[in-house]
């Protein structure tokens, strides 16, 4: 697999300039229409307001990346034992499954109050909250890649007589991981975005908090800056498992000849 920086400048340079159009067009329309700054502030003065508050906003940032960072390890962690759970016992799985997948309909905002409630106000109800949210893809992407077995692989197996253990261990685990990556990233997104919605229904730092204080005093710059740093936060831990991404394939890359000579 091909990583190397040239590439994904290559891959990620449509993005940028998209980016930097949408940027300059933002810019022009709001001095040209003279939109007001507590309407729709240019990114001129986001950036001068998130400059005019860099220590805050470092300190809130770094709060919510350790928090969604935290909540994504956890969801990662319980998810996966989720889905060898339901492998190990169909009962369950056919139990609890839809239960799992139900539980998606229900909206974040809902489980937020509750949450503080529970939990209090400090970071582990924010972590809890997140991991709830974080949670979905990451179990039913799992799931659904230990199932993702083709039949000649599943003979091999047989035909060696392994027991279940080593079929999960050997097949279904390796098989599941490239089905995770891509719900690792989703859930990423999530584990932020269910940190900053907690951080905003109570909370003494965090730029959940900072969105709340800022749209409550019509300091819409600063709203866009905290806002940004929310994305900054976003796009280090999708960086993070983009990195895991190619050491966990090439680490797991399944290869059916090699694997019946181990047999």
């Amino acid at each position: 697999m091909n990583s190397s920086p040239l590439r994904v400048l290559k891959l990620g340079l449509p993005a940028l300039v998209a980016a930097a159009l949408a940027l300059v067009l933002w810019e022009a329309a709001g001095r040209t229409l003279g939109i007001k700054d507590y309407l729709l502030p240019v990114p001129t003065k986001v950036l001068e307001a998130a400059s005019a508050h860099s220590v805050g906003l470092l300190r809130d940032s770094l709060f919510t990346f350790g928090e969604s960072a935290a909540a994504l390890l956890l969801a990662t962690l319980l998810a996966f034992s989720t889905a060898v759970l339901f492998q190990l016992n169909n009962v369950l799985r056919q139990a609890l499954l839809p239960l799992v997948i139900a539980s998606k309909s229900v909206p974040i905002v809902v489980f937020a109050p509750l949450f503080a409630l529970w939990f209090g106000y400090g970071p582990s109800g924010k972590v809890a909250l997140a991991t709830l949210v974080a949670f979905l893809p990451i179990a039913v992407n799992a799931t659904f890649g230990m199932d993702a077995i083709a039949a000649e692989q599943l003979d091999l197996f047989r035909l060696h007589r392994a027991s279940k253990w080593k079929v999960l261990w050997k097949l279904r685990l390796p098989n599941a991981v490239p089905f995770i990556m891509p719900a690792l990233r989703l859930s990423a997104t999530l584990a932020v975005l269910g940190v900053v919605i907690a951080e905003m229904t109570g909370a003494k730092a965090g730029l959940g908090a900072t969105i709340l204080i800022t749209s409550s005093t019509l300091d819409t710059p600063l709203l866009f800056g905290a806002a940004l740093c929310a994305l900054l936060v976003c796009g280090a831990l999708l960086v993070a498992i983009s990195l895991i991404e190619n050491i966990a394939l090439r680490r797991f890359r399944y290869d059916l000849k090699a694997e019946s000579t181990k047999l």
